[in-house]
């Protein structure tokens, strides 16, 4: 499902409209990919930060 939301926009609105109307499951996965990306953004400089 992650790969249709991020490239296959008008197929998961389509998806969306049958399965999730309320669109917890976006919010929930958009939710989860800033909370990824800010974990590795913090692993990052910590590593340039020990060198």
């Amino acid at each position: 499902m992650h790969f249709i939301i991020d490239n296959r926009p008008d197929d998961w609105t389509q998806l969306e409209q049958m399965y999730d109307k309320s669109g917890k499951y976006r919010m929930d996965y958009i939710k989860s990919k800033s909370d990824s990306n800010e974990n590795n953004q913090d692993n990052e400089n910590s590593s340039k930060n020990n060198n």
